[in-house]
């Protein structure tokens, strides 16, 4: 096997499919998977296409390599397996049949099995709280590296995204392409709906595999602006202090019987409270204009995994305003429930550059959250005369 890996770095191949040969001709009959034989077989598959090109010659003896490979792996194996479904798949087109496709779906379904099986044991460790078994160490210094440990995990749980498996996501589309090919019947279809059902968790895939689509309503999901304009800073940090400032005065005046200084705290304290009426006043354009620098948006936690990118756009008569990449999560909020619909993520977006939102404008904001290749954008609104966007619902996936 060692020199069969050799021959085909080498890239010859004829050498590396006679090595494989001998080791297959001399392999005894034993009662175990030998997986050091199955980790050479796709190495034997692409030096059969190198040798014989991809013609009926090549299907054949491909097929008797793949057919090794599969006897010699377990679900766990997903990735040998799956090189072996598309492997037939390509056979598939090579001889025009569908006997090959029928391989691979099985394959297909047996890995998406055992992968929705171990998603789902994902989930069930993500929702369990921190196991503490720091009593059951045996000396202090375990102890001490038991309680930093746990200690970590907590801390890491406090930002932590459910999980979501890619191998799933990989093997079940595949999947479903076959489906189609080979029409498979809708009670297959909704037997296979069954199985991956609880594996599932986020909308965009829900939306996208199953016929009952997930919806929310608008006090479930919030989006708002992340910073506070600098006109607001002004409002507090100058006006506020003047007005207090001029009070004391006049106060401390009028105790004193200093009219003079009475009555120029008091012109000074009205012109500050005018000034501060006109500019929070709705006839104000300052007041009518907020910047925003980032935005916060909290959404069931479902939405997000540790793979997630986000697109966020906001949009003025369909010319962009403003748009951003970058997210940070900053909380998942448990609730101290184990319903994972429940979990709540906290995150803010960072604007590519800052955007001013005007009140007498209407807004749209498309955030696009995209999970290995599968889009799920969220929508909201932001009406004439108002200055926050609300949730108006989800485009589904494709």
């Amino acid at each position: 096997l060692e020199l069969a890996k050799t021959y085909y770095e080498l890239e010859q191949y004829q050498e590396c499919l006679d090595a494989v040969d001998r080791y297959g001709g001399k392999k005894t009959a034993i009662f175990r998977k030998d997986y050091d034989y199955a980790q050479v077989l796709p190495k034997a598959v692409i030096s059969a296409a190198y040798v014989y090109g991809l013609d009926e010659n090549y299907a054949g003896i491909a097929a008797q390599y793949l057919d090794e490979l599969i006897k010699n792996t377990s679900g766990k194996d997903w990735e040998l397996r799956y090189f072996a479904a598309q492997s037939y798949m390509n056979m598939a087109a090579i001889a025009e049949t569908k006997e090959n496709l029928a391989k691979a779906y099985t394959i297909l379904l047996e890995n998406v099995t055992h992968l929705s099986k171990q998603q789902e044991q994902y989930l069930a460790d993500y929702i369990a709280p921190v196991k503490e078994n720091v009593d059951k160490v045996k000396t202090k210094a375990q102890k001490k590296q038991s309680e930093k440990t746990i200690k970590e995990l907590k801390k890491a749980r406090e930002t932590e995204l459910p999980p979501l498996s890619q191998p799933l996501v990989v093997n079940y589309e595949a999947l479903r392409l076959l489906m189609d090919e080979l029409e498979i019947s809708a009670q297959e279809r909704q037997r296979i709906q069954t199985i991956v059902k609880d594996a599932f968790i986020n909308p965009a895939f829900i939306n996208k595999y199953f016929p009952d689509k997930k919806t929310y309503q608008a006090d479930e999901i919030a989006f708002s602006r992340g910073n506070i304009a600098i006109i607001e800073i002004v409002l507090v940090s100058v006006f506020v202090p003047i007005a207090i400032v001029s009070l004391v005065i006049f106060i401390t005046g009028f105790l004193d019987e200093s009219f003079g200084t009475v009555i120029i705290c008091g012109l000074l304290l009205a012109a500050t409270i005018f000034s501060f009426c006109f500019f929070i006043s709705s006839k104000s354009p300052i007041k009518n204009t907020t910047e925003w620098k980032s935005a916060k948006f909290n959404l069931p936690a479902g939405f997000l995994s540790k793979d997630s990118a986000i697109h966020f756009t906001i949009l003025a008569n369909e010319d962009i305003a403003g748009e951003g990449t970058e997210y940070a999560v900053k909380k998942v909020d448990r609730n101290k429930r184990t319903d994972i619909d429940k979990f709540k993520a906290y995150s803010v977006l960072k604007l590519s550059s800052p955007v001013k939102i005007k009140r007498n404008q209407e807004y749209v904001c498309k955030l696009t959250i995209t999970t290995f290749d599968v889009p799920q954008t969220l929508l909201f609104s932001c009406p004439a005369g108002k200055i926050d966007f609300t949730y108006q619902g989800m485009e589904n996936a494709n």
